[in-house]
């Protein structure tokens, strides 16, 4: 499970406090929770307080919270956030994984991303996909998640529990 905040709720008093509440929340039915849905993304990293962003990144880690630079490749996605900052996942935009089936500038701008992500030792997820191909495409370029309508249309949070719920059931039951 993802819960995205701008990265302005975390230079604000209280964002380690409602992450805390969160996992605090889940508790019964973390189970339910596969490892790798287990995260936090920041959504575009740019702001002019990276400095202050990093103490409470670290506070986030150490809840067993995964941050992930969300839209990469677009906006304030800056290179130099890689460095500063203690993320372990980079998320695609969008916009590069619907046009990857023109080959050449879109395909090839996922690509450098996922060869990129990877040197650093970071988790790729691709944000938008919607079909089969799209899904052949990243698994040929070694992505290593995917988000989007393919998987599932987002679901209010007041859902989530019931969905667990019955996965931890189906999961007792077997």
């Amino acid at each position: 499970m993802a819960v995205a905040a701008p990265v302005r709720r975390f230079v604000e008093p209280g964002p380690i406090e409602a992450a805390q509440a969160v996992v605090d929340g889940a508790g019964r039915l973390r189970e339910a929770i596969p490892d790798t849905m287990r995260g936090f993304a920041a959504l575009g990293a740019g702001t002019s307080r990276a400095g202050a962003l990093e103490p409470k990144f670290k506070e986030l880690i150490a809840l067993g919270i995964s941050i992930a630079l969300d839209d990469f490749g677009t906006g304030y996605s800056s290179l130099s956030y890689l460095r500063r900052l203690p993320v372990d996942t980079l998320k695609i935009d969008r916009s590069f994984v619907v046009r990857m089936r023109d080959a050449g500038y879109p395909r090839n701008i996922v690509a450098m991303i996922v060869s990129l992500a990877h040197t650093l030792g970071l988790k790729v997820i691709a944000e938008g996909v919607e079909d089969d191909e799209q899904v052949r495409l990243l698994r040929d370029l070694g992505c290593d998640q995917i988000q989007g309508y393919l998987v599932s249309r987002p679901v209010p949070a007041q859902e989530i529990e019931k969905i667990l719920q019955r996965a931890v059931e189906s999961r007792t039951a077997a």
